[in-house]
């Protein structure tokens, strides 16, 4: 392998450690990451203990300090692996060897090669927008040094550890399964055993391993399509997450993903809302590398039986109308390149001579510089096409924003409140919300919830007599009960076109971002 000196790249790039900074994922930072191994047959042992997951023992340096024996593995498949260089992904492990050990906070992480993306930038771009919506796992950048010779620019991520779970769901005693391809949230009867090499118990095994998991999966697969399916699901699963997670794919392209190829997914329980989470990962064939045509459909893998999570829940018309609802919602607002583009270039600014002295890069440094404004074409042993950035997602929003069901007229929803703002235990609060625009109203309805699971759902009305003021007058209340003291209260509004059968939201990303009161 012939490498330069990491020295000589920090030199060249400035890259000056910052002992303040305090934050792994910090996208404005690009620390530079050093890994020493002590075994002159390193490497080997990484190849050869890849397929079983195994650690070995590295020194990590990163801002001047070394954390001793992190464990380190190389991780990933398909993609990841088709480039003959030895920029591979790893995963490390800082408490494999050392009890306790953790940089900023943070015990696990993926240093990702982007053997899919000569940018560097699809899977950042692409999380930092869906993180407008759901949990998704932070990213950041790096360049790697191995025993001193450089490696390189590496993406890293945030593993879905307890960390990450006490991050987002704020209680990380739950469950967290990762899939193994092809398995799709298919039953397998109520055997545990049946699903140990279906899906990965990433904080287990335990006494109750997959007893969660089967229950979801019960209801998922055997209970009758419609209202008594979503009624199912909705305590075992938060069904608008699973709408934002196909939403984003579907903008996306990214087709690397359940809907797609039933690949890249994990369930997480929330432990706080006793739910479980569906989390997409893994994005780097996003932006049309898996599919690049911008007027791909999208909702790709919908009428396939075997991805039970959008075939059985699609036939259920609210749940297409709330699809069509967020996709125009997140279209509009995050995938937008006057919200993506800035985030582009600014990392492609602080990465760009970092790519130009990289050895081991998979794809060219033209390449790299051409790919947010150009379609590139590679040639290579990977991925030989790739759109570029900008203008393939703005035909994809155009061709987005332009089907039916996404310009198919809505109810517009103007100011919401709820009186008393701040009510005494026990005391009952009226949520009223105006009503605009041409479409009519067909349902107005307000979904709460005071503690875990499932939101409640209960009719508003226009009719004088539910602390809406005259009757007739666009303006909507319903009562929300008294609640025990320190309860706190969410809840969101959902119109039903009177034509259409249309759904607007209020606030616009729905039960991710509720009104709130305590």
């Amino acid at each position: 392998m012939r490498l330069i000196s990491l020295s000589v790249v920090v030199v060249v790039l400035g890259l000056t450690p910052s002992t303040s900074a305090q934050d792994l994922y910090d996208q404005d930072l690009f620390r530079p990451f050093g890994l020493t191994f002590n075994q002159a047959d390193y490497w080997q042992q990484l190849l050869d203990n890849q397929d079983d997951g195994i650690y070995i023992k590295a020194d990590l340096t990163v801002d001047g300090v070394t954390y001793p024996d992190v464990g380190i593995r190389m991780r990933g498949q398909f993609t990841s692996w088709c480039s003959l260089s030895d920029k591979k992904p790893f995963r490390i492990k800082m408490d494999e060897f050392v009890p306790g050990q953790s940089i900023y906070g943070q015990d696990s992480f993926r240093l990702n090669n982007a053997a899919g993306d000569p940018t560097f930038l699809r899977e950042a771009l692409m999380a930092e927008a869906m993180r407008e919506y759901v949990p998704m796992a932070r990213r950041a950048f790096t360049n790697l040094s191995i025993n001193g010779m450089n490696w390189g620019v590496y993406i890293l991520e945030q593993q879905k550890d307890g960390r990450y779970a006490k991050e987002f769901f704020g209680d990380d005693s739950g469950n967290r399964y990762k899939a193994i391809w092809p398995n799709a949230l298919a039953y397998h009867n109520a055997n545990p055993n049946n699903y140990v090499g279906r899906y990965t118990h990433v904080n287990g095994p335990t006494a109750d391993s997959y007893l969660d998991l089967i229950v979801l999966l019960d209801a998922l697969n055997n209970t009758a399509l419609g209202a008594p399916l979503m009624g199912a699901l909705m305590p075992l699963i938060d069904v608008d997450a699973v709408l934002w997670a196909l939403v984003g794919n579907a903008l996306f392209g990214n087709m690397d993903s359940y809907q797609g190829n039933s690949h890249n997914y994990y369930m997480l329980f929330d432990g706080h809302q006793e739910r479980f989470y569906f989390q997409t990962h893994d994005l780097d064939l996003s932006f049309g590398t898996y599919s690049p045509k911008a007027d791909e459909s999208v909702i790709y893998g919908f009428n396939n039986a075997a991805r039970p999570l959008v075939y059985r829940t699609w036939k259920h018309k609210p749940f297409r109308e709330e699809f069509w609802a967020h996709l125009k919602t997140m279209a509009e607002d995050h995938f937008d390149w006057d919200y993506l583009g800035p985030l582009a270039w600014k990392w492609h600014a602080m990465i760009d001579a970092a790519v130009a002295a990289d050895p081991l890069k998979i794809y060219t440094y033209q390449n790299f510089k051409d790919g947010i404004t150009t379609d590139v074409y590679t040639g290579g042993t990977c991925i030989t096409f790739f759109p570029g950035l900008k203008s393939w997602t703005e035909e994809r929003q155009d061709y987005v924003l332009n089907l039916n069901n996404v310009t198919v007229p809505r109810v517009t929803l103007g100011s919401a409140s709820h009186t008393p703002t701040k009510p005494a235990p026990g005391e009952v609060v009226v949520v009223t919300v105006t009503a605009t625009g041409s479409e009519p109203v067909g349902k107005m309805r307000l979904r709460y919830r005071a503690g875990p699971g499932a939101f409640n759902d209960k009719p508003m009305q226009d009719d004088g007599l539910s602390g809406d003021g005259a009757a007739g007058d666009g303006v909507y209340g319903a009562k929300i009960p008294g609640q025990a003291p320190g309860a706190l209260v969410e809840y969101v509004i959902v119109a039903v076109g009177g034509t259409t059968w249309s759904r607007s939201f209020l606030p616009r990303k729905s039960e991710q971002d509720p009104f709130v009161y305590s």
